[in-house]
């Protein structure tokens, strides 16, 4: 039962609590520092029969694709899991790809974080093909990532017909304009967004004018980040004029 769940944080040395993982006695699980590579593939072994958890944090433990496909091994037949943090780790296109196609068979998870791995369009592929087939996954960061136009585009698609999702996090990746059009031209269908972040992309005059010219027919987005993107004074004008002009109130638009 619920109430026999024990919410674990784990210290540094303080192991990892094999037993309460395969006995499914707890709720949440934070791994506070780096496991040795047996230790990982233990861990990782183990949550793959996990039923229990609906938050997990692994960010920074070296988390490999082999690692990521037992964790989707869990999150596929866990449906309670909402929160999974793998931010900051060496998840490729493998690990993503398998994760993607866990999520649309388990249909509950609302925050993914795989900030700072090395994904790329193949593995931007899966995971846009997963907005498209399914409506759970609210919170999606992959800021920092290998991401190019390609898999820009595809998550533009997967946005045209997602409904859930309300958080996007693209920036430091390498969309330049390709991406941004197909991007502005998905915030024109899409209306549950409420916020992308594109800094530290290469974005410019063409894709920032795309995405001013969208900012009008879009009114549920309420942060759009565009920092550090090569486009020129005039777009940045322009864009600053379109988010003004929408009449958007409590909003951020920041260049």
């Amino acid at each position: 039962s619920l109430a026999s769940y024990v919410s674990t944080v784990l210290d540094i040395g303080a192991g990892i609590p094999l037993h309460a993982l395969h006995t499914n006695a707890i709720a949440e699980y934070t791994l506070l520092f780096e496991p040795e590579a047996d230790e990982r593939r233990q861990l990782c072994a183990m949550l793959a029969h996990n039923r229990s958890l609906n938050a997990l944090n692994l960010s920074s433990r070296g988390i490999s694709d082999e690692d990521a496909m037992s964790i989707a091994t869990m999150v596929r037949g866990n449906d309670r899991l909402v929160l999974l943090y793998l931010g900051r780790n060496r998840i490729g296109d493998r690990g993503a790809i398998a994760l993607a196609e866990a999520v649309c068979a388990q249909r509950v998870l609302e925050e993914i974080k795989l900030w700072d791995n090395h994904i790329g369009d193949h593995g931007a592929e899966a995971l846009a093909s997963m907005l498209s087939r399914t409506n759970c996954v609210r919170f999606l960061s992959l800021l920092g990532n290998h991401i190019s136009n390609a898999g820009a585009v595809a998550l533009a698609d997967g946005l045209s017909s997602n409904a859930s999702l309300t958080k996007l996090g693209l920036s430091a990746n390498h969309v330049s304009d390709a991406g941004a059009v197909a991007l502005a031209r998905a915030l024109r269908i899409n209306q549950s967004l409420v916020e992308l972040n594109l800094a530290f992309n290469m974005i410019g005059d063409a894709g920032a004018q795309e995405l001013a010219d969208a900012i009008g027919s879009n009114r549920k987005l309420k942060e759009l980040g565009l920092w550090d993107n090569p486009f020129s004074s005039q777009s940045e004008e322009m864009l600053q004029a379109a988010w003004v002009s929408s009449g958007r109130k409590d909003v951020r638009l920041t260049l």
